[in-house]
């Protein structure tokens, strides 16, 4: 195996030889023997151990384990303690996707901290096998299906190619010891139980299955690539991209041969994989819209119009009349006092949408800038009475998101300016301004 390993790594993982990398090391058979073979090919690396404090004497003794093999293989390692059971409470979710949630988010970390490349995790072919399968039971499509990929920009798994035999064979020939986790005996899990219980009556059915998988795998990959490339032609002629995300043209969406066949591959990675869910948005009426905790997807007439979500704007910024410039979320306003014997002349000769023309001395200091709240009226310059800043916005076709970021000019409780869009018939620029006050509205 130490021949074979190291010829993968030569052909699959050239980057081995020129950075350095983490070894995600639990002290178990798999991680061990990723150490020792990365050691006899001189790649440069450091060791990183979480306890997660689950198995009481036995977790200690693992960090105790890898501890000492650090000191013996002169290798500097890290290691972490976490309260994962309390953070999975927390969170609602299982004890094992918190540990991996846990997990992950500190190798991350060292990977910053460190100014290390990438985190190497022993996973091998027997975890692909166990990982097809209980995608294969999810009903997943070809992605689920391709396996676990070998590197992702952080990630490397080296061993993927080589069986658990394989890795246990070399363990022992080589008079390695490692921790055994008393836990992967216990059914209790679905992994678990498919590891002890499944699999080994399948490879006693089917003997070439090891030595074949990695084959079907490629060959599922292959396939997989042919996807993508028909997904990215699908994306192209039926969007058009707009300052807060992507429409997708319903019209030019329905004339694609089987466009319901892209739907999935289109919308999973933000989220949106129930495709019955996403068909009955593209029918709906205007305004309906799905949502997650990052993206949300809107039919806005003929289009669905997928955006990230952004933060709410709760911040206040005050504009006083010794101010001249002020950042406000991703905009900067400029602010600027003009003299001058023709003042309105001058504001017509200068119209600008992003710019909000006043007479400075009658002012209510200070101004308020801020996210629109409902109720809020306005009196539009060239409007016979007032208007919702609601309705004005829903005039204006803006989204639902678009909305969520739309800021406000107040005067007092006046709203004299939706910036880019409306301003109010309050203090307006006349013959007898004497000051005029430019607020500009820059992104």
């Amino acid at each position: 195996m130490q021949q074979a390993f190291a010829q993968h790594i030569q052909q699959q993982f050239p980057q081995l030889f020129k950075k350095r990398f983490l070894i995600a090391i639990s002290g178990g058979l798999d991680s061990v023997v990723l150490t020792h073979l990365l050691l006899k090919n001189n790649v440069d690396f450091e060791l990183a151990h979480c306890n997660f404090n689950l198995r009481g004497a036995e977790s200690d003794g693992d960090e105790e384990f890898v501890e000492q093999l650090a000191k013996e293989l002169e290798l500097k390692a890290h290691k972490k303690h976490f309260q994962t059971k309390k953070f999975a409470a927390e969170k609602g979710i299982s004890t094992q996707m918190a540990a991996r949630e846990l997990r992950y988010d500190w190798f991350f970390q060292l990977l910053q901290e460190q100014g290390v490349k990438a985190i190497l995790t022993a996973h091998h072919l027997d975890d692909q096998i166990e990982t097809f399968m209980m995608n294969l039971n999810r009903g997943t499509g070809i992605t689920g299906l391709s396996g676990i990929p070998e590197h992702t920009d952080q990630l490397l798994r080296p061993l993927l190619p080589f069986s658990r035999a394989q890795i246990l064979a070399y363990a022992r020939a080589n008079g390695l010891t490692w921790r055994e986790d008393s836990s992967n005996e216990s059914n209790d899990y679905q992994r678990n139980a498919l590891r002890n219980k499944v699999l080994p009556s399948l490879h006693e059915e089917l003997p070439l299955l090891r030595a074949n998988f990695s084959k079907t795998l490629g060959y599922l990959k292959d396939v997989e690539s042919i996807v993508d490339d028909a997904v990215v032609r699908f994306r192209e002629s039926v969007t058009t991209t707009n300052p807060t995300g992507i429409d997708y043209h319903l019209e030019e969406v329905k004339a694609y041969p089987n466009y319901k066949k892209y739907i999935f591959y289109v919308f999973h990675e933000y989220g949106f994989s129930n495709v019955p869910e996403v068909l009955r948005l593209m029918e709906s009426e205007t305004g309906k819209y799905l949502a997650n905790a990052e993206y949300i997807l809107l039919k806005d007439r003929d289009v669905l119009r997928l955006e990230k979500i952004q933060e709410p704007i709760t911040k206040k910024w005050y504009l006083l009349p010794e101010t001249t410039q002020v950042q406000v979320a991703a905009a900067m306003v400029v602010l600027e006092t003009i003299a001058t014997e023709n003042p309105i002349d001058f504001v017509k000769s200068h119209i600008d949408k992003n710019v909000l023309w006043l007479d400075k001395e009658r002012l209510e200091y200070p101004l308020t800038l801020q996210a629109w709240q409902a109720g809020d009226r306005m009196k539009p310059f060239g409007f016979n009475g007032s208007q919702l800043v609601s309705d004005i916005l829903t005039n204006k076709k803006l989204s639902r998101t678009e909305k969520d970021r739309i800021m406000v000019l107040y005067s007092a409780e006046k709203v004299l300016w939706i910036p880019g869009i409306r301003s109010s018939k309050h203090f307006p620029v006349t013959q007898q301004t004497k000051e005029i006050l430019k607020i500009k509205w820059i992104l």
